[in-house]
C-alpha cells in the first residue's frame, strides 16, 4: 500500500493564539502568528486575509479603524481614538504593540513605536470626570483672585481647583439656580437660548453660561458678531464634510431655538445638504392690469381683442398680462381712453 503524503505550502501556517495568560484579571492576549499583515510607517494596515485568524481580525477591529476590504486583503488605519478604545477594553499598550509585531511580516516601524507610546502618556496625564461641577468666572483675573481669596478653594470657601482660563472644578456639589449663583444642571435637556430667523441668523441669548452652546453653534454657523451667528451653505456643508448629519442640525435647531425653527429656513437647509439639484423656482416678469371700477374691469375682462393677451386673474381687480403684448393692450386701453 502506498504511503499518503501530506505537502505543507510553505507560506501557509496553521496558527494559534496564545491566550495561556488571558483570565479576567489580566485580559492581555497575545495572538501569534507570522505572516498575517504589514503595519506601514503612515499607521496603515495592510493584513493578508489568507493567512490570519478570526481573533486576529477581532483584534484590529478593536484597535484599528476599518478602512476599506478586498478579495484578499483588510486595510486597516491605527489612530489616536481607535487606540485609546483598544487601551479602554482592557489591552495593555505592552500586549499591543507586541501583538501587532507578532503578526507582522516586518518590523514595526519606529515611529509607530514611539507615537502609540506617546499617545498612551497624554492619555494617562487625562482625568475624565463623568460627573463634574464647574464655576465660572467672568475673567482669569477675577477666577484667579478669588482663589487667592479663598485658598482652599472658591469663593465662599468651596473646595476647588483652577481649570482652563476662567473655571473653577468644585470638589463637592452645589445647589444649582440660587440667586447668586445661576446654573446650568447638563443632566436636563439642553437650554433653549437662540433665536433663529428665517434668514439663518442665530442670535444667542445675552449673558448664557451654557458651556456647550458655543462651540456647537461653531460647528454649523459663522460667527459675525458677540452672540451673533449666520447659518451658510458654505458653513454647513464644512460641518457635513467632517462626517456630521443634517439631521443633527435639525434636531440642534429644534432643541436649542426659543421659536420654532422657521420652515423656508429649514427648506434651505435640506437642499444645502442634498447632492441631488432640486427643481428649480422660476421668477419671472409680469405686467398687472387693474380697474378699480368692478364693470369697467369685467368688461375688460369679457373683451375679445384683449383676451388673447390676458392670463390669470388675481382679486377682484387685477389680472395679469402676457409680457410680451404689453404695447398692444396700452394701445387697446389707450383707444379707449382707458389709459395715456
Amino acid at each position: 500500500m502506498a504511503s499518503r503524503q501530506q505537502h505543507h505550502h510553505p507560506h501557509q501556517q496553521t496558527p494559534t493564539p496564545d491566550v495561556t495568560n488571558a483570565t479576567p484579571e489580566n485580559p492581555e492576549v497575545v495572538y501569534s502568528l507570522q505572516n498575517a499583515w504589514v503595519v506601514q510607517p503612515n499607521f496603515e494596515i495592510v493584513a493578508y486575509l489568507d493567512h490570519i485568524t478570526s481573533l486576529q481580525l477581532a483584534f484590529l477591529n478593536r484597535h484599528a479603524e476599518s478602512t476599506s476590504s478586498l478579495q484578499h486583503t483588510a486595510h486597516y488605519r491605527l489612530t489616536r481614538d481607535s487606540v485609546y478604545q483598544g487601551l479602554e477594553s482592557g489591552t495593555p499598550i505592552e500586549s499591543l504593540l507586541a501583538t501587532l509585531q507578532s503578526g507582522a511580516r516586518n518590523q514595526l516601524p519606529q515611529n509607530i513605536l514611539v507615537e502609540l507610546r506617546s499617545w498612551v502618556k497624554l492619555r494617562e496625564q487625562t482625568v475624565l470626570h463623568r460627573s463634574a461641577h464647574l464655576v465660572e468666572y467672568a475673567s482669569k483675573e477675577l477666577r484667579d483672585a478669588a482663589l487667592a481669596l479663598h485658598p482652599s478653594g472658591a469663593a465662599g470657601g468651596m473646595s476647588g481647583d483652577a481649570v482652563g482660563e476662567r473655571f473653577v472644578l468644585l470638589q463637592s456639589p452645589m445647589p444649582l439656580g440660587d440667586d447668586t449663583l445661576p446654573g446650568v444642571d447638563y443632566h436636563q435637556p439642553p437650554v433653549k437660548c437662540i433665536t433663529t430667523s428665517e434668514s439663518g441668523e442665530l442670535l444667542l441669548k445675552a449673558g448664557s453660561i451654557d458651556l456647550l452652546i458655543a462651540a456647537q453653534l461653531s460647528q454649523w454657523a459663522e460667527q459675525v458678531a458677540p452672540n451673533h451667528w449666520q447659518l451658510t451653505q458654505a458653513s454647513v456643508s464644512a460641518a457635513l464634510k467632517t462626517g456630521a448629519n443634517i439631521s443633527e442640525l435639525y434636531y440642534f435647531l429644534e432643541s436649542r431655538s426659543n421659536n420654532p425653527p422657521p420652515p423656508f429656513l429649514m427648506l434651505a437647509l435640506r437642499h444645502w445638504a442634498s447632492n441631488k439639484r432640486p427643481k428649480s423656482a422660476t421668477v419671472e416678469n409680469v405686467i398687472l392690469l387693474r380697474h378699480s371700477n368692478p364693470k369697467i374691469f369685467e368688461t375688460l375682462l369679457a373683451s375679445k381683442q384683449l383676451q388673447p393677451y390676458l392670463r390669470d386673474r388675481l382679486g377682484q381687480d387685477a389680472v395679469l398680462v402676457d409680457v410680451r403684448a404689453a404695447d398692444i393692450v396700452k394701445r387697446l386701453l389707450a383707444w379707449a381712453r382707458l389709459a395715456d
